[in-house]
């Protein structure tokens, strides 16, 4: 039997709520935030249910030793 291997993508909505600094102008909080929030400070929006999926397209041969 062969054993391969395919990839995927899990998406998922996330959500951050935080504070911004007061001097950042508001069409430029979106940028700070992408440059001072760590993605693991974003947590699964449990107000939407699920995810999707986007699974690849390319299958690949492990070759057994």
């Amino acid at each position: 039997m062969p054993k391969v291997r395919i990839g995927a993508t899990m998406e998922t909505d996330l959500t951050w709520e935080g504070d911004v600094p007061d001097d950042v102008p508001e069409d430029e909080r979106r940028e700070w935030i992408m440059e001072n929030v760590c993605g693991s400070q974003f947590t699964q929006d449990m107000s939407v249910v699920g995810g999707s999926w986007d699974w690849g397209h390319d299958v690949g041969l492990i070759e057994e030793e």
